[in-house]
């Protein structure tokens, strides 16, 4: 699910009221958080032009994440804070050991998924740069580890298999007739 900041409605605090949201979402669903990027050439730009909020040569010297306009109701500083603080919250690793714990029960293919994604989402903006920056990135979620593979593995229900198998025998069953 992608989420853009900076439209002209949002304020300071935007981050956390988005992730109250977020946190009612099914545990799969990856969030991606960005700012709104004004393209040449779109209604945005021409909007943003007009009103004299655009950052003239923003394109020239590039920077990801950084504002390329000035929002209405905050600062481009304030705004980039806001994207950060919500990939922080997203992938804080408790927030990743609670996606983990409310999978609990999903077949562990799709946890290693999930799980993995999450990861490879935080390093999109907290990108693991070198051997000891991955080390710390799989300590801190070492307790999704141990959901992962050692805790959840226990409680894991295969309902969608022993429900099919049994309703086959179920049904040969029903289909045979009896010894006379």
């Amino acid at each position: 699910a992608g989420f853009i900041y900076g439209m002209d409605s949002d304020r300071v605090g935007v981050a956390e009221k988005t992730w109250e949201v977020v946190k009612q979402y099914p545990p799969s669903t990856i969030p991606i958080f960005s700012q709104l990027t004004p393209l040449p050439g779109t209604p945005q730009y021409r909007k943003l032009r007009e009103e004299r909020r655009l950052v003239e040569g923003h394109w020239k010297n590039y920077r990801p994440y950084a504002a390329a306009f000035q929002p209405m109701h905050m600062s481009p500083e304030e705004l980039q804070s806001e994207v950060r603080t919500s990939w922080k919250l997203a992938y804080a690793p408790e927030s990743i050991f609670q996606r983990m714990h409310q999978m609990r029960n999903r077949p562990f293919f799709e946890r290693v998924i999930v799980f993995a994604a999450n990861l490879c989402m935080r390093g999109v903006f907290f990108p693991q740069m070198n051997l000891r920056s991955w080390i710390q990135l799989f300590w801190r979620n070492r307790r999704s580890f141990w959901e992962l593979f050692f805790h959840s593995r226990k409680l894991t229900k295969r309902t969608h298999v022993n429900t099919f198998r049994g309703s086959k025998s179920r049904i040969s069953m029903e289909t045979e007739t009896p010894p006379s």
